[in-house]
């Protein structure tokens, strides 16, 4: 089927309609555990601030406007009437808070050894490859154009080491109209003599980077939003992170970085320190831990130092599939929630294995069920006296709606964006619309989940969890402007310039 990314609309030009109106079904997880769904409903959102001005019973509204048909003529609004089909929905942007944008073409391979040697094996010489700014600009172009495509509407990325690669990785998201947050990744230590940087130059291009996105998107709250970027404590000098935690407080930027990620890294870093060994405390020292610090993977981390990261206000990455697959561990979501600390939802590409946050949702729901599994069995001793004890965690356990809301509001307050995530009057309009009956396994279309068999809450239910995906992905807006239709005008794929 066709894909298009639509061009940008004026919203001062007079031909552009000022206001969207979109009639049906709303699901959305306004908090961990609770899901919304409104049918029937009808969301007027302002074209021009990008924001949700009314949410109504449509009916209501039918009533109050002597029908809608009464706007059909009019240029200021453009009407989409989903209620013919009751398995159409829209449902929030997902929030991706977790993508190395530069080890795209590694998805879904090189997994076969641990993270350190991972990192030194295929990850850097990867990366070093986007020192050419054409390299750069054609990968870069893939990985944004293929998130929308997965109704990923936010992403907080890490570019590469390059001060002109990680410029163009911004362009990129700001033409084709995501909202994201870009960090130029820094290290100036333990990386090959091929990508790393200077103490100095990784500070003096952190910086030019920062001031050259504020310039061209704005402030706080812009479309695209510079990050502080240490890639991981054992990676960056004293230096270096005394450095770029005095730049993140000179802009007020956030910052993202790695922490307690796997064994070896923790067992590295504490060798590299033997005095505080602990990656909260080092970030901490150097004031890399603030409000706006989003830290990845996490999965070793203690409680007390989950308790510092709530006081503070700092959030915490859950990346599911790459915590099992790099790190053999698993972020106890509901532990380091119940102690006060925002948790997001990420892919980590390339670390995990598919852009799709569907896909990161589902594996969110199972490996929850990990922390609770039997201990370990001596299958060497006498199977008649194995202990039979049931393992202990299914407080542990989460469910497709707190995966949900994880991959949609609880992404956006962990990247401290309140406007995003979730439908309510004044919120961004950043939202997708969905076809529950669509099958990733049904190439053929012959096999489509009856609308008639199941309630719209079944259904998306089934969406999520068994076999939804890309190709349900029907229409992509945000703030209020479409950037990608399936089944549009495929022949010119052209970004919003």
């Amino acid at each position: 089927m066709p894909l298009h990314f639509p061009q940008p609309h004026n919203p001062a030009s007079p031909l552009t309609p000022r206001k969207l109106a979109i009639i049906g079904t709303f699901i959305d997880a306004p908090a961990a555990g609770e899901i919304r769904v409104r049918s029937n409903t009808v969301v007027v959102v302002d074209v021009v601030s990008g924001t949700i001005e009314s949410i109504t019973p449509a009916q209501a509204r039918e009533q109050k406007h002597n029908k809608w048909e009464c706007y059909d003529s009019s240029d200021d609004i453009k009407i989409i009437d989903l209620r013919a089909n009751a398995a159409r929905v829209i449902v929030p942007g997902f929030v991706d808070c977790h993508v190395h944008a530069p080890q795209w073409l590694q998805l879904g391979t090189k997994t076969d050894v641990p993270l350190m040697e991972w990192l030194y094996k295929y990850t850097f010489p990867s990366e070093a490859e986007f020192a050419s700014p054409a390299y750069a600009r054609k990968i870069y172009t893939q990985v944004v154009r293929r998130l929308l495509r997965n109704g990923t509407t936010t992403a907080l990325y890490f570019a590469s080491n390059h001060l002109e690669a990680s410029l163009i990785l911004a362009d990129i998201c700001g033409s084709y109209g995501q909202r994201a947050l870009v960090g130029k990744t820094c290290s100036d230590q333990l990386v090959p003599d091929y990508y790393v940087e200077t103490t100095q130059g990784s500070l003096r291009d952190t910086e030019a980077f920062i001031v050259s996105l504020r310039e061209k998107f704005g402030d706080e709250g812009a479309l695209v939003m510079p990050v502080v970027t240490p890639r991981f404590v054992p990676t960056c000098s004293r230096e270096l992170l005394k450095g770029l935690g005095a730049l993140a407080k000179k802009y007020n930027c956030h910052i993202q970085t790695h922490a307690a990620e796997s064994v070896d890294q923790v067992a590295l870093v504490r060798s590299q320190y033997p005095d505080i060994r602990r990656d909260i405390t080092i970030l901490s020292s150097f004031n890399l831990l603030t409000d706006k610090t989003i830290l990845a993977h996490c999965t070793h981390l203690h409680d007390s130092e989950a308790t510092i990261l709530a006081k503070i206000g700092s959030s915490i990455v859950s990346c599911p599939c790459s915590n099992v697959l790099m790190a053999r561990a698993v972020l106890p979501v509901n532990r380091f929630r119940a102690l006060g600390v925002e948790i997001g939802l990420g892919t980590d590409i390339a670390g995990g294995w598919s852009v799709s946050m569907v896909d990161s949702m589902r594996m969110a729901t199972l490996v929850s069920r990990i922390d609770g599994f039997h201990p370990p069995i001596d299958r060497a001793a006498d199977p008649y006296h194995e202990d039979t004890t049931e393992g202990k965690g299914d407080e542990e356990r989460i469910s497709y709606v707190t995966a949900f809301y994880m991959a949609t509001r609880g992404g956006a307050l962990a990247l401290k964006l309140e406007n995003v995530g979730a439908f309510e009057v004044g919120m961004q309009w950043d939202a997708v619309e969905v076809d529950l009956t669509w099958d990733e396994n049904d190439l053929d279309f012959e096999d489509r989940v009856e609308v008639k068999e199941a309630s719209v809450e079944v259904m998306f239910e089934r969406w999520v969890c068994g076999h939804g995906g890309e190709r349900g992905v029907q229409g992509v807006w945000v703030g209020g402007k479409q950037v990608f239709v399936r089944g549009g005008i495929g022949a010119n794929l052209r970004p919003r310039l």
